[in-house]
């Protein structure tokens, strides 16, 4: 299985969105038989990574791979993509990720930058919800899909179904990333995933420039020119 840490080790927070980023992997608790649910779990983490799950692989998955990477901000400020468009039916993944500080020893709140990932849903019909991180802030033994902001965690995913009654096609998604204050450092850089049937809505505004780096943070339809499975993850190379 994949397991995050509250202090992390340092890594490469795109190649942890990516992996962190398939709907629904991890089979369950400690009996598959009669607990199976999506991750995180605590006996197995964030489950098994699936490549074809994660990438647009060529002929065998129609999903399209949006990716923002080495964004930066500062204190208290906001970060908005492009607005994305439901252009199919299937699962649509968000997943955001940062390098967290070390924490103090037999800390209580061991998240020292808060990063926070708002996810928008607009229908045709007018009809406006957000959409929280799956785990979001839920104690052990609730809920894995409490509507509330995750204050825990370096690691944020949403998870929806596209092509449903609530989230029909046409629909647009919004997604955006908060900094709360910053303790150790004056900025903070993350890196965030979305996979699903979704193209860009062309009727949205320009999106704002990045604030770093200042080239253009989107790195659309990737294609996979190798992808080595290893212990469970994939480890992959783009071209």
């Amino acid at each position: 299985g994949v397991y995050d840490r509250k202090n992390p080790v340092r890594l490469d927070v795109l190649y942890g969105s990516t992996v962190y980023n398939p709907h629904g992997i991890a089979t369950g608790g400690g009996n598959t038989a009669t607990s199976a649910r999506p991750g995180p779990d605590m006996h197995q983490g964030f489950g098994r990574t699936t490549g074809d799950r994660v990438l647009p692989v060529n002929d065998v998955t129609d999903l399209e791979l949006f990716v923002f990477d080495s964004i930066s901000l500062d204190a208290y400020e906001e970060w908005t993509a492009a607005d994305l468009v439901v252009i199919g039916s299937g699962d649509l993944d968000i997943t955001l990720s940062w390098t967290d500080y070390p924490a103090a020893t037999y800390c209580s709140q061991c998240l020292i930058h808060d990063l926070d990932l708002n996810v928008i849903v607009t229908t045709p019909a007018g009809r406006v919800f957000q959409a929280y991180p799956n785990w979001g802030a839920a104690e052990e033994g609730t809920s894995p899909y409490a509507q509330q902001a995750d204050t825990k965690n370096n690691i944020e995913k949403v998870a929806l179904t596209t092509g449903t009654s609530a989230l029909p096609l046409g629909s647009t998604v919004q997604i955006s990333v908060a900094a709360d204050g910053l303790a150790a450092s004056d900025s903070q850089k993350f890196s965030l995933v979305a996979t699903g049937k979704l193209g860009i809505n062309t009727a949205s505004p320009t999106p704002a420039p990045s604030l770093s780096p200042t080239e253009d943070p989107w790195v659309e339809n990737l294609q996979v020119s190798c992808a080595v499975i290893v212990g469970g993850v994939t480890a992959s190379q783009f071209e």
